[in-house]
């Protein structure tokens, strides 16, 4: 995902998730939530945090992708960002 704005935390009430704790469950929900499915709109009507994880659980095939490609998957996180305005 290079090449992806910072986001405003305060704008948005973005948490990061700097203390929790890595491990093979926390690293497959995030995966499965963030990147296995789209459930941008859900997370836009019943939510006001997002949560942000560290890049390194972050699947290796998004974390190839340059900005464009990105943006162009049918994700919870690509979603997002489309739907908050904060893609160009």
């Amino acid at each position: 995902m290079r090449g992806v704005n910072t986001i405003d935390d305060l704008k948005f009430s973005i948490h990061h998730a700097l203390h929790t704790k890595k491990n093979q469950k926390n690293v497959k929900v995030y995966r499965q939530f963030y990147f296995d499915n789209d459930y941008s709109d859900f997370v836009l009507k019943h939510s006001s945090l997002i949560i942000l994880l560290h890049n390194s659980w972050t699947p290796g095939v998004f974390q190839k992708m340059n900005k464009q490609e990105f943006l162009n998957t049918n994700t919870t996180l690509a979603n997002l960002f489309r739907k908050l305005g904060i893609a160009e």
